[in-house]
């Protein structure tokens, strides 16, 4: 069934998982692929430890000097590390999450992105997001993609699944737009435009993206603006006669002359009326002196430029 299937045929996604994807309208795997971001994390800003600074969010390398787990009074466990890159030392600090004490052990070299916070008049992270080195970064060092989610979906979890599905089916979607229209409009073709969306490479890639998105939305619109308009068009109408020298005499009566526009639209409505087709047309007149001073109409705006990652 291809994208068409339901997304529990992906390995890793149960009966349970895709009842909580269903909450966020995700049934098929066509429609985990639409699921695009909210926002982006931006930990592209790589910084030493010794030049960090309070309520910055930034990124950092470094090697695991110690870490262990404590509990509070209150028995809730705090994992934590102590992180050093050559230039100086932090501290991590994860609550709730004791199993990261088998994942974060000390010599390994991990890379962090967070806000940096200040505790006891000193430099940490609070619950950042980490991930070892040697992989390829989906949670640190890069535009970070934020989805919307649900109760029992979490972000690190669900962008790893992005990662899955895109790499494996944005290159297997068809194209739909041919070439030619993607050179005159600028276009990325459309699998390039999933793969940035969800896990862009830089802004230019982002806003690219967006574009081919944006101008996929507007055109399946207007195409079915299109089809609902043929259909509509395909009823037999019927054709009305009418004394065309009557028109002219009256407009020839009238204090002033047809401009250019006006004779242009009442020539189109007089051949629709001939027609034996059903006519549908709206009309709006003004004069010049309100075309001068009235502001332009609210719909009357540019395509809103993407907003820019944090």
């Amino acid at each position: 069934m291809g994208l068409d299937a339901p997304i529990t045929v992906m390995s890793g996604i149960s009966t349970g998982y895709a009842e909580k994807f269903a909450k966020l309208g995700v049934k098929t795997i066509r429609d985990l692929l639409y699921l695009f971001p909210r926002r982006y994390d931006d930990y592209r800003n790589l910084k030493p430890i010794n030049r960090l600074e309070y309520g910055e969010e930034v990124t950092i390398i470094a090697s695991v000097w110690d870490a262990g787990t404590r509990r509070t009074r209150g028995g809730a466990p705090i994992f934590t590390a102590t992180l050093s890159d050559g230039s100086g030392m932090m501290q991590c600090t994860w609550f709730n999450q004791p199993y990261l004490a088998d994942k974060i052990k000390p010599k390994m070299q991990i890379v962090v992105s967070g806000k940096v916070e200040e505790y006891l008049g000193r430099l940490t992270f609070q619950s950042p997001e980490w991930e070892p080195l040697e992989r390829e970064q989906l949670h640190t060092a890069r535009l970070v993609p934020i989805y919307p989610l649900t109760e029992g979906l979490s972000g690190r979890w669900l962008r790893r699944l992005m990662k899955r599905t895109v790499d494996y089916w944005a290159p297997r979607l068809q194209e739909h737009l041919p070439e030619s229209v993607r050179n005159s409009a600028g276009l990325m073709d459309i699998s390039k435009a999933l793969a940035h969306i969800h896990f862009p490479d830089d802004d230019g890639d982002l806003e690219r993206a967006r574009q081919r998105l944006a101008f996929d939305e507007l055109f399946l619109i207007q195409i079915g603006v299109l089809r609902q308009r043929q259909a509509w068009r395909s009823v037999p109408g019927h054709a009305l006669s009418f004394d065309a020298a009557a028109v002219d005499r009256f407009i020839g009566s009238l204090p002033y002359p047809l401009t250019g526009a006006q004779r242009h639209a009442l020539d189109q409505i007089m051949a629709d009326l001939r027609a034996s087709v059903p006519m549908n047309r709206l009309l709006q007149a003004t004069s010049a002196r309100a075309r001068r001073s009235s502001p332009p109409p609210r719909w009357w705006r540019r395509w809103p430029q993407a907003p820019k990652p944090r």
